[in-house]
């Protein structure tokens, strides 16, 4: 995934200094690129496990966000 390349290049041998990157979070923007926010999962047996959850998680809510 995504989330899990972007979690393998922060490892502390990574180029990127300061940076420590884990799956389970997403940023969330609209069809527009319109940032909404974000959404974070942790407490899994596994960080593949969170990501897989915080999915889930903006599956559930997907069709009230943008709406006021």
């Amino acid at each position: 995934s995504t989330n899990q390349a972007i979690g393998e290049l922060a490892l502390p041998s990574s180029p990127i200094p300061g940076i420590i990157g884990v799956p389970g979070g997403i940023i969330i923007k609209t069809e527009t690129n319109e940032l909404l926010g974000a959404l974070g999962v942790s407490g899994a047996s596994s960080g593949l496990q969170d990501e897989k959850c915080v999915y889930a998680g903006l599956d559930a809510i997907k069709e009230t966000l943008g709406k006021d």
